[in-house]
């Protein structure tokens, strides 16, 4: 019995030693490269809500200085850190493509905002939720917008 024990714990001592020796530690949160498929789909997943759920009249489109993480929770928990700003392109033109729309010059029109999301996905379930969503002015601070949690928009897709 006492033998059994020893090789179980041994065995547990192997795996930690060799997730850690990995760099990640089970349900640690690691960062995403930059160049990673689930990363580029999450800032674009971003870009979209954002877009989607904001009462903006002018879409509004991630800047390149966004920073992610990846967590294994009964799942995958996604958060990223990034800058949206209001591009001149309005919303009631349905525009193609965000990449060509121009950003605001400097002036009244031109906002950036600081924001974070947070999203749960679940593949099995076919599930992505948003659990976190909010973005801050830059220049005024105490103009906050949260987003409800919850399902994302139908038009806005994440599972891989």
């Amino acid at each position: 019995m006492m033998g059994n024990r020893r090789l179980l714990l041994v065995c547990l001592l192997i795996a930690l030693e060799a997730t850690s020796l990995a760099g990640h530690l089970i349900g640690s949160q690691n960062d995403l490269d930059k160049n990673d498929d689930g990363f580029v789909k999450l800032v674009s997943f971003a870009e979209c809500v954002y877009n989607r759920i904001s009462n903006d009249l002018f879409f509004s489109k991630i800047l390149s200085n966004a920073d992610a993480t990846k967590q294994v929770v009964e799942g995958l928990l996604f958060r990223c850190d990034f800058e949206m700003s209001r591009t001149v392109c309005r919303k009631k033109d349905h525009v193609g493509n965000l990449r060509d729309c121009e950003l605001q010059p400097e002036g009244p029109l031109r906002q950036t905002f600081k924001c974070h999301i947070e999203v749960w996905e679940r593949l099995w379930l076919q599930d992505t939720r948003i659990q976190n969503f909010h973005c801050q002015d830059e220049i005024n601070p105490d103009d906050k917008e949260s987003f409800p949690d919850g399902a994302a928009p139908s038009s806005c897709r994440f599972l891989r």
